[in-house]
């Protein structure tokens, strides 16, 4: 830019090269108290011509992305009796709901999280209401044999993604009201970052039929002993958006990750409540065929939101975390008659036998962690006997074994439970090991009218078990 000396220099340069281009004589007084000033001191008071600045082109920013920040938030609606000495009805969980500064910028997403966190309360809450009574009743019959177990309903909820484009959440919901034994079931939700809007499988999916028979062959690969019912009978009846007009249709619970897409299906889904549940995680190149633009992740590393893990570090990772390297190593048995010997390529394991009188069941069992961060350790030890051990099972008490937690290493419950009705009535008692990846199971379960015979022997057996490496 010129400053203001320069702009006067310029412009009396500029009068005397017109005055000589018009050929005006320039008059010179000749008297001494006006004579013509030299050439030098003309020079002195026009300053020389700075030179021109250099023009620095600012680069521009790339436009920061804000990322939606959550966080986990717990809620308890736990009801205790009148003195307020124990659990009438255990209800908990927790929602993600944006920060308050997050909120500015994702509004529409932090009211809609909001709104799932106030119909999880209220489910609970009218749960509650409509069960109090009974869960009184119950309650109090346990206190009277000493053990603690009554009515439930709570949830766990883990956030899967959370960037500019999606939201992702994976819920667990558990609960006892009563019945052989407890349930639980998946929820998901998946909605657009800045609209809050849901995120159904027609956003991404292009063609439901191929997903199934992706869904199938991958559910057969990683579950072969899954006992499913007709795999092309149950897929059929989900679709990828629900339909008002077609309300015996539902959709999948999925969650959506840098990764992939993972599908979650619970007891009753595709098997019986003893089959356990499902997960089934399909990465993008695996659907690539099927995929609707804008929701592959390739540029996701570029971004700056995070790190991609390559396909086959990835992969080596899952099978270190996903094999299983410990077993129950208990006191030998003599004449034992094998009922089920099952071996898995993860090294889970389920052993049942006999003795040789045939009054005793001997189970000796590892399966992968279902366990969710937040769920009472005691819970989900009588939710893994139910679930995996026997699904006949009516829990009667459970508790933290102390000396058998030191030996091992890792928390240790002592379980018992009845199953069966009337002369076919058994009992049972067993140790639930809970480590990082595995739970362990080993117990007895022997007829009704034999259990307090054994119950000494039984007892000073699960004292003795050891967990030990695989070769």
């Amino acid at each position: 830019m010129l400053n203001r000396n320069r702009v006067l220099a310029l412009i009396l340069c500029s009068a005397l090269a017109v005055s000589m281009m018009s050929g005006c004589n320039v008059n010179i007084n000749a008297n001494k108290d006006n004579d013509a000033k030299s050439e030098e001191e003309v020079k002195e008071e026009v300053p020389a011509e700075e030179p021109a600045e250099e023009s620095e082109e600012v680069a521009e920013e790339p436009e920061q992305v804000i990322l939606p920040e959550l966080k986990s938030v717990d809620f308890d609606l736990t009801v205790y009796d009148d003195d307020n000495k124990y659990k009438v009805f255990e209800s908990h969980g927790n929602s993600y709901l944006c920060t308050d500064e997050s909120a500015k910028v994702y509004p529409e997403l932090s009211d809609v999280l909001k709104g799932i966190d106030q119909n999880e309360k209220d489910g609970y809450q009218y749960t509650i209401d409509q069960n109090l009574e009974d869960a009184k009743e119950m309650a109090a019959e346990q206190q009277k044999e000493g053990n603690d177990y009554t009515y439930f309903c709570y949830s766990e909820t883990e956030l899967k993604c959370a960037d500019e484009r999606v939201v992702s959440l994976l819920r667990t919901e558990y609960g006892y009201l009563g019945g052989a034994h407890p349930d639980y079931y998946y929820q998901t939700f998946n909605l657009f970052s800045k609209t809050g809007k849901d995120l159904t499988l027609a956003d991404i999916i292009t063609d439901k039929d191929k997903l199934k028979t992706i869904l199938t062959d991958k559910l057969n690969e990683e579950y072969p002993d899954g006992n499913f019912f007709d795999l092309d009978e149950s897929l059929g009846n989900y679709v990828l958006e629900l339909d008002p007009d077609d309300p015996d249709k539902y959709t999948y619970n999925f969650t959506i990750d840098p990764a992939g897409v993972s599908f979650y299906f619970g007891p009753y889904d595709l098997n019986s409540y003893a089959d356990g549940d499902q997960k089934i995680d399909l990465f993008y190149d695996e659907i690539s065929d099927i995929l609707k633009d804008g929701f592959v992740y390739s540029d996701y590393e570029e971004e700056g939101r995070g790190d991609v893990i390559d396909d086959d570090e990835a992969a080596a990772e899952d099978e270190i975390r996903s094999k299983n390297t410990l077993v129950i190593k208990a006191p030998g048995y003599t004449g034992l008659t094998s009922i089920k010997n099952e071996n898995n390529d993860d090294g889970t394991y389920f052993y049942e036998d006999m003795t040789s009188d045939g009054m005793t069941d001997i189970i000796n069992m590892s399966y992968a962690n279902s366990q969710r961060d937040g769920q009472a350790p005691d819970a989900y030890a009588e939710n893994f006997v139910c679930a995996l051990v026997d699904n006949d099972a009516k829990i009667s008490g459970s508790k933290q074994d102390d000396k058998l937690t030191g030996a091992l290493t890792y928390p240790a419950y002592r379980v018992e439970w009845e199953s069966g009705s009337n002369e076919d009535s058994k009992q049972a008692i067993g140790v639930v090991i809970l480590t990082d990846n595995f739970t362990y199971f080993y117990g007895f379960k022997c007829p009704l009218d034999s259990f307090e015979d054994n119950e000494e022997f039984y007892n000073s057996e699960l004292e003795s078990i050891e967990l030990i490496e695989l070769n």
